[in-house]
């Protein structure tokens, strides 16, 4: 005799909840999704115990982590979008999401995970710019970006020298002087200061433009830099160059500026606080301080925030809930986000987290980064992030190689990323 329509339902909601069960007890996932990111050591193994503790409470979703070099997963992620070849979710840098989005491919963050409202409610206006676009965001940010960062002292060669750690330009400068060496020749050996990269040339050009007062981008979405604010900016970097010699171009080109720092042929090092949790982890005989770095004009020390390190899921993903649960869980939950960002010394984009108390003890090493935050802007549509950075970075050398005057140079800029951003706006 067959079972009656009752028996049938309790039947099957009976093996529904044994199945349930099952799934909890023995941890068999009912949807396995994707997780690309980078291979910064910190980052990888702070997301591993982000997957760790999500599985632990999402017992029937397995996270598969696959890691790519830093400068390949940017294009390996806008390859994939466009081809559909992608992973159901990715951690990337906030400024890729900008083209990635623009292409259609990218799902929306779901109200059920979170609202706008919420977002804006919650999260530093700084780490939010690069994923909102007309009207909905594309994604959530895991930090707040720190793009200026602050300076790091070997406390070594300032004790040998017997100086004290510098608290303003004019101390910097002063003690740079003193810790820079040079061999029998006039060459320098071991520079006072390193800070000469794309990423600081450009974070430090457009602070100090703030700094001084002004704005880099007009009312229509273009930059100008052709400005008496960028004059001062790009002014005072040239001359830590060339009038103070505190800074070796051929030292800062051997290597990253933060390789050349953990190398001591700097003494001093301009950087954001993620160089401490490899110092922690690599170099634990460097002696290292980090402390804010001042205002180089009569503002506060405003700088540009890029929308860090984040999560976005493409609109192709085979498991587009299970990937926004994950994303959910390492943004908005407190404990998970706390504990990715101390793995690698990073600044909360939640506001709950910039006071709380667990965070800054275990970041107690970069604290002083917390007191930054409210000083981070946005800094704007970069259209191309690479080109728009690429741009500043070389025509900065040829300031600081004499081949081009600081006047001419901020004009120039002013042009060639405008003729870039034509192609994005």
């Amino acid at each position: 005799m067959g079972l009656s329509k009752r028996n049938r339902w309790r039947t099957l909601v009976t093996a529904s909840v044994v199945f349930s069960l099952v799934v909890m007890a023995t941890g068999i996932a009912l949807a396995n999704i994707t997780l690309w990111m980078h291979a910064n050591p910190t980052f990888v193994s702070g997301t591993e115990k982000l997957i760790s503790n999500f599985e632990k409470e999402n017992p029937q979703i397995k996270v598969e982590l696959v890691v790519f070099p830093y400068p390949d997963l940017a294009k390996k992620v806008l390859t994939g979008i466009l081809t559909g070849d992608v992973p159901d979710v990715y951690q990337g840098w906030g400024m890729w999401f900008i083209p990635y989005i623009r292409t259609g491919k990218v799902s929306p963050v779901p109200s059920w995970v979170t609202t706008a409202e919420e977002l804006e409610e919650k999260f530093q206006p700084s780490s939010l710019g690069a994923y909102y676009y007309k009207g909905k965001y594309y994604g959530i940010s895991a930090e707040t970006n720190f793009w200026r960062g602050g300076l790091h002292v070997n406390l070594d060669i300032l004790e040998q020298a017997g100086l004290t750690i510098p608290e303003t330009w004019a101390e910097i400068i002063s003690s740079g002087k003193k810790l820079t060496k040079r061999d029998s020749d006039g060459y320098i050996i071991r520079a006072g200061l390193t800070w000469i990269n794309q990423d600081n040339s450009n974070s430090q050009f457009l602070a100090g433009i703030m700094q001084n007062g002004g704005n880099y981008w007009d009312e229509q979405g273009y930059v100008k830099l052709n400005t008496p604010e960028a004059v001062k900016s790009l002014s005072f970097y040239r001359d830590l160059v060339l009038k103070h010699e505190i800074t070796s171009l051929t030292i800062d080109m051997s290597a990253e500026v933060h390789e050349v720092y953990f190398k001591r042929l700097a003494a001093m090092l301009i950087r954001p606080g993620w160089v401490v949790s490899i110092i922690k982890a690599q170099y634990p005989d460097l002696r290292s301080a980090f402390v804010a770095l001042p205002s180089i004009g009569p503002e506060p020390p405003y700088y540009p925030a890029e929308t860090g390190w984040g999560y976005q899921v493409p609109a192709a993903a085979s498991h587009k809930e299970e990937a926004w649960k994950f994303v959910k869980f390492a943004t908005l939950d407190k404990g998970a986000s706390r504990a990715w960002l101390t793995e690698a010394f990073l600044l909360p984009a939640l506001k709950s987290l910039e006071d709380d108390p667990e965070l800054l003890e275990a970041e107690k090493l970069v604290k002083v980064a917390f007191s930054q935050l409210k000083y981070g802007r946005y800094v704007g549509d970069m259209g191309s992030r690479e080109r728009f950075t690429q741009i500043i970075f070389n025509i900065s050398q040829e300031v600081f190689t004499q081949k081009t005057v600081v006047k001419d140079a901020v004009a120039k800029m002013e042009k060639e990323i405008n003729e870039m951003l034509k192609e994005y706006r």
